[in-house]
């Protein structure tokens, strides 16, 4: 391939959205610079590779310039994109590491962290532990080492806070970039202390100011910093739990496929939740958007967030109308803390959305009359009760010329909880004035309509 094929592919990558400006720029300085395209350079005899010691999990190594071309590499950062094995910041590295370097991210070193601006106020909250929680892409053994490591760091200063030495950690530092810097979540734990990123003798440091030195506050941290191993695998049970249950319910749910039963079923569940009218809002955002909006690809694809479960999919019925009548697929991520998966439509077909609204709808309407026939029910049994309790005065009253007992030995339930005397319920049902005092003292003052 020429250099004038190599500048188009370019040009073709440009305008695709896989390079930017700068990045088009500086890649064609970068052949023009070479003068002829890297994939024409010789292709060295491979070397002897040794038998791996274990099984590899990470991504796969792409090479370097010497036996593959730089239009490749990008082409491949592209693919890995698309596939889902590279962020979009992860995939804007990688390129600006090829353009740079000339080598894939693969063979790079980790990075260090990013910017982190001077605090606006001394820290007094809980420190950020959430990211370091919810990291899947570093072991439990990393996170443990990261945890050792900030431990050290933070009762080194908690001892000594007038020493500066233990506030200014340089960003450089190889055991830490390996130990606490490659595991995501430290960075945003040390700002959430005060740490800032800035420059101290020509280095880059993340650095504690002495007015920012909160002896307690570190100690506090220190101590949360040692629970995140447990809550990690209080998460990993958790998803476990939670990817068994949905398995569960997919085994009913086909049942209910196979019998010819599942639009019964799915309504008999959704009228079963105590909480069908927020479910119900969610599912129509999720089918509504893909009506709205058919030729969008990012409507037809929903990760299951914890928010997402915890308000639709893991609630009665929603799983069994997303799936089996509005035709959407599970589709299960990684293993671990169940964050990966996703819904998702192959097209979109307006038709069995507006059709799974229609029966959502009907539901919901079935609902508000299923309640307004269990609130009747209560009405009309208080009803009753009252009237249990008039006749019986009544006739008390015809029997013998006694007078009334106080409340506190002869009175009427109230809808509130409170008693209200025979006497005084007789007359309201009579269409008489009430002026009644409570025993707690309340006064009720009505007339029947």
């Amino acid at each position: 391939m020429g250099l004038l094929e190599d500048v188009q592919k370019l040009a073709e990558m440009k305008t695709a959205g896989l390079l930017t400006d700068e990045e088009f720029t500086a890649a064609k300085a970068k052949l023009h610079s070479e003068g002829q395209p890297p994939s024409a350079s010789p292709k060295p005899a491979p070397a002897a590779v040794p038998r791996p010691a274990a099984k590899s999990t990470g991504p796969p190594d792409l090479g370097t310039h010497d036996t593959m071309g730089l239009l490749e590499d990008v082409q491949k950062l592209a693919e890995m994109k698309t596939a889902g094995l590279l962020t979009d910041e992860e995939f804007t590295a990688a390129k600006a590491k090829l353009l740079s370097e000339g080598q894939p991210p693969s063979a790079s070193p980790k990075p260090a962290p990013a910017a982190v601006p001077r605090p606006a106020a001394k820290p007094t909250g809980p420190p950020d532990l959430a990211h370091m929680v919810r990291n899947e892409e570093a072991s439990d053994m990393q996170v443990q080492d990261a945890v050792d490591t900030l431990a050290k760091l933070l009762n080194n200063i908690v001892m000594k806070p007038a020493e500066p030495k233990y506030r200014r950690l340089k960003l450089a530092n190889g055991q830490l970039q390996e130990k606490v810097w490659s595991v995501g979540g430290t960075q945003q734990f040390m700002a959430s202390l005060g740490f800032f990123t800035t420059t101290v003798d020509d280095a880059e440091v993340f650095l504690l100011e002495d007015s920012a030195v909160d002896t307690d506050l570190l100690t506090g941290a220190v101590a949360q910093l040692y629970k995140v191993p447990l809550m990690r695998q209080s998460r990993q049970r958790e998803a476990k739990r939670r990817r068994m249950a949905d398995e569960v319910r997919a085994e009913v749910r086909e049942k209910a496929v196979a019998e010819g039963t599942i639009v019964n079923f799915a309504r008999k569940q959704l009228l079963s939740s105590d909480d069908l009218l927020e479910t119900a809002d969610c599912l129509r955002r999720v089918l509504s958007q893909v009506v709205n909006h058919p030729d969008e690809p990012r409507y037809r694809r929903v990760h299951i967030t914890e928010k997402f479960r915890e308000n639709c999919w893991g609630r009665p019925g929603a799983q069994e109308l997303l799936i089996s009548i509005a035709k959407w697929k599970h589709v299960p991520g990684p293993p671990g803390f169940g964050d990966g998966d996703v819904i998702e439509l192959d097209e979109a077909s307006a038709a069995e959305q507006r059709h799974a609204l229609e029966f959502l709808d009907a539901t919901v309407a079935d609902w508000h009359e299923q309640q307004e026939r269990e609130a009747e029910e209560t009405r009309r049994a208080a009803r009753e009760e009252v009237r249990n309790v008039v006749r019986q005065y009544r006739k008390d009253k015809d029997g013998a010329a006694q007078p009334v007992p106080p409340p506190a030995q002869d009175a009427a339930e109230g809808s509130s909880g409170r008693k209200i005397a025979m006497k005084d319920v007789a007359r309201y049902l009579q269409g008489e004035e009430v002026d009644a005092t409570l025993p707690d003292g309340t006064t009720i003052r009505t007339r029947r309509a």
